[in-house]
């Protein structure tokens, strides 16, 4: 049935969202994830009425990619479309009979990389997936000298778990993974039935409910164009200049907290332009140099240190209508964002304390 795709439809749109909500944020890195797991499948033999018949071990083939996010170079949480490729292989002292099957996947990956004896670039990888295979009810026949083969297949839609383990390695660009994994579907019932009748009425049926055992290989390249997590420092005012506005008396305006290394502070003015200019400093050292505040907003990126951090708006001049007063929003997650009204002269700062 049609419908049946648009849950998971609806599943890859919000992750989509999400993740474009955390291009900003450096504790998250944007990858793209390419996956292959080959794997072994065996038939469950369900009769054996006298036939010659037997089953030699199958491959299961994956291919799939999609989209991911990496925290911290420790947790990735990856959403990835495929095609799984079933070999099955039969045999017989006087013939084979192999049949593929060709179905596509939905799945959803996290992993958590643990750091092996102080080697930050080697770890071990410990993650699970979970995820649908979309099968469609069909048949196939097949009449060859000597016997008749029906494979049915059964739909809609199969879901399964994978628990994985294995070694990984990070890199400048991504990370890589070599992985063992068992792909159980929940669904218990009959995904495959293989029916081989010989001319004198023998049959062989097997039937596979799509488990299998695989190795998998998986790389996240990151997304070119990523930021480090380093706060950039503009060249420092002039050392009289500098001096002096550190030296101001400085109000602390708020006190507030993330959980997140990179947060974001906007500043524009909040009434008339009457020519306000500011500069911002991070722990005593200038972010900031000269920010003219206008109607548009001045983005600065804040990189913080473990503790308290003191974030300082100094005026640099008090435009034609004293005080300097600026609109400040402080972001400090995805739904974190606090609004301030910054008031600083050339005799006072404002601070505001962000704890992390």
């Amino acid at each position: 049935m049609k419908y049946r795709g648009f849950p998971v439809a609806l599943c890859f749109l919000f992750v989509l969202g999400w993740m474009d909500g955390l291009k900003g944020q450096s504790d998250f890195r944007l990858s793209i994830p390419a996956h292959l797991g080959i794997g072994v499948n065996f038939a469950g033999v369900e009769e054996d009425a006298g036939s010659l018949w037997f089953q030699a071990p199958g491959v299961a083939l994956l291919l799939s990619s999609g989209v991911g996010v990496r925290y911290k170079e420790s947790v990735t949480f990856n959403a990835e479309i495929g095609y799984i490729f079933d070999l099955y292989d039969f045999r017989s002292n006087y013939a084979t009979y192999d049949v593929t099957h060709f179905v596509p996947e939905a799945r959803f990956n996290l992993s958590g990389l643990i750091t092996v004896g102080g080697d930050r670039m080697k770890a071990i990888h410990i993650g699970g997936e979970y995820g649908w295979r979309f099968t469609r009810d069909s048949f196939r026949l097949a009449a060859e000298p000597g016997y008749i083969v029906r494979t049915d297949a059964f739909g809609p839609f199969d879901p399964f778990v994978s628990p994985e383990i294995g070694l990984a390695r990070r890199g400048p660009k991504g990370q890589f993974s070599l992985l063992a994994a068992y792909v159980y579907h929940l669904d218990r019932t009959d995904m495959l039935r293989f029916r081989i009748t010989e001319p004198n009425g023998a049959q062989y049926i097997a039937t596979s409910r799509g488990d299998y055992l695989a190795l998998r290989m998986r790389a996240n390249f990151d997304v070119v164009g990523h930021k480090k997590t380093e706060q950039v420092y503009p060249p420092a005012p002039a050392p009289l200049l500098a001096g002096e506005m550190i030296a101001r008396e400085t109000r602390t305006r708020a006190q507030l907290t993330s959980r997140r290394q990179v947060i974001y502070m906007n500043l524009r003015d909040n009434a008339d332009i009457d020519g306000d200019s500011v500069a911002v400093s991070l722990n005593g050292r200038f972010i900031v140099t000269d920010a003219a505040l206008t109607k548009e907003k001045t983005r600065v990126r804040i990189v913080l240190d473990p503790g308290d951090n003191i974030i300082v708006v100094h005026a640099l001049n008090e435009g034609t209508v004293p005080p300097n007063t600026a609109e400040c929003y402080v972001r400090t997650g995805l739904f974190k964002r606090k609004k301030l009204v910054i008031s600083t002269s050339l005799k006072r700062n404002e601070a505001i304390v962000v704890q992390y």
